[in-house]
């Protein structure tokens, strides 16, 4: 998998959410990546993962408050294949078309920090987004993300950054939600 900047448009679905889908927009950088998800009408969320500073940022720009917790916490798989530091083995399994890219589909096992995880993702084949991931299914979180638009390039920095302005609340003690898609 080619871990180059990006940004696409993305569709989650989440299993444990009886298979609710969210759309939003995914910013992949060098040391970060962000995704903008419309949870429900009028509840977005954005959630900020900055792998040089080992932290995720869950923002709720509705109440301009934002949480933090460590990077560990956080370890879905496209966070995890898209960290540089994790170890991940890839197993062919033949060529499959997602929407208009040609991939090939993989059986893919990571570990990060001590964590394990696993899943399939579908890699492009092809054109200029060859070996980017079109398509992951997380075996963990029981979600799939899917990327349409994908546009190689360095998204703006200021997009990885806490907005002004914004209040830090507390983690609640049992951690995300259940059920919230990670990536």
């Amino acid at each position: 998998c080619v871990r180059k900047p990006f940004t696409a448009s993305m569709v989650v679905t989440s299993a444990r959410q009886n298979g609710q889908t969210f759309h939003g927009k995914m910013y992949a950088g060098n040391e970060a990546m962000r995704m903008d998800l419309a949870m429900e009408p009028g509840m977005e969320t954005s959630t900020i993962v900055r792998f040089d500073k080992k932290v995720v940022w869950m923002l709720v720009p509705g109440e301009q408050r934002y949480m933090e917790m460590p990077i560990t916490q956080h370890a879905g798989m496209m966070t995890a294949l898209h960290n540089s530091g994790v170890k991940y083995e890839l197993l062919d399994l033949g060529a499959k078309k997602i929407g208009s890219y040609d991939c090939e589909k993989y059986r893919v096992h990571w570990t990060d920090n001590g964590q394990n995880g696993s899943g399939f993702v579908w890699v492009a084949s092809s054109g200029n987004v060859k070996g980017f991931i079109v398509r992951a299914e997380d075996e963990k979180t029981v979600a799939t993300n899917e990327y349409h638009n994908i546009q190689p390039g360095e998204p703006p920095a200021s997009l990885f950054e806490l907005p002004a302005g914004y209040e830090k609340m507390e983690m609640p003690a049992t951690g995300p939600t259940p059920g919230t898609p990670h990536r």
